[in-house]
C-alpha cells in the first residue's frame, strides 16, 4: 500500500448480510480494512473495522502483512505506528467469521480458517523479528490477536 491520507469509506461499500462469513474470511478482498499514512519517517497503520472492534479477518491480516512488508523494506521508514479506529485497538481475531467459515468447509490444512491462523502468526513473527521499532497505541480494547500484533513492539 502507499502511505497516503485515507479517504472516507463509502456507505455503499458495506457488505450485505447474506454470505457474510464467506465474504469476511474469503481470499478476495471486498474493501480495505486498514489505512496507511506516511508522516515523515513514520509509517502509520490504522485498523479500520470499528463496528467489529477492529477484529482481525483474513483480508485484514493480508493487508497488514503487505503494509508491514512495504514499511520494513523502505529505508526512509524508521518507525511503524499501529492504531485502531474507534473504541478498540483490536479485539483479536474475528472468531465468529472463523467459526462460520469452518462450518462451511471441512477441517483441513489450507482451508480459510487454517489460512487465517497461519497467516496471522506469520505476521506476528515478522513483527517480532523486525529491526524497526514498532509503537502500538492501545486506546481501548486489546485482546488476543490485537496483543499478538503489538506485544513484539518496543512501546505499547
Amino acid at each position: 500500500p502507499n502511505y497516503a491520507p485515507r479517504a472516507p469509506r463509502s456507505p455503499t461499500s458495506r457488505i450485505p448480510m447474506r454470505n457474510l462469513s464467506r465474504r469476511m474470511m474469503s481470499t478476495k478482498p471486498t474493501q480495505s480494512y486498514i489505512s496507511c499514512e506516511r508522516r515523515g519517517s513514520l509509517a502509520a497503520i490504522t485498523l479500520q473495522r470499528p463496528r467489529a472492534l477492529n477484529a482481525l479477518n483474513l483480508e485484514m491480516v493480508r493487508e497488514l502483512q503487505a503494509a508491514f512488508q512495504d514499511a520494513s523494506t523502505d529505508a526512509s521508514v524508521r518507525c511503524l505506528l499501529l492504531t485502531g479506529e474507534g473504541k478498540a485497538f483490536c479485539a483479536g481475531g474475528d472468531v465468529k467469521a472463523v467459526m462460520l467459515a469452518a462450518k462451511e468447509e471441512p477441517p483441513a490444512r489450507g482451508n480459510i480458517a487454517d489460512a487465517f491462523f497461519r497467516e496471522e502468526y506469520t505476521l506476528n513473527a515478522a513483527l517480532a523479528a523486525s529491526d524497526k521499532p514498532q509503537v502500538s497505541v492501545w486506546d481501548g480494547i486489546c485482546m488476543g490477536g490485537g496483543a499478538g500484533l503489538s506485544v513484539h513492539g518496543k512501546f505499547r
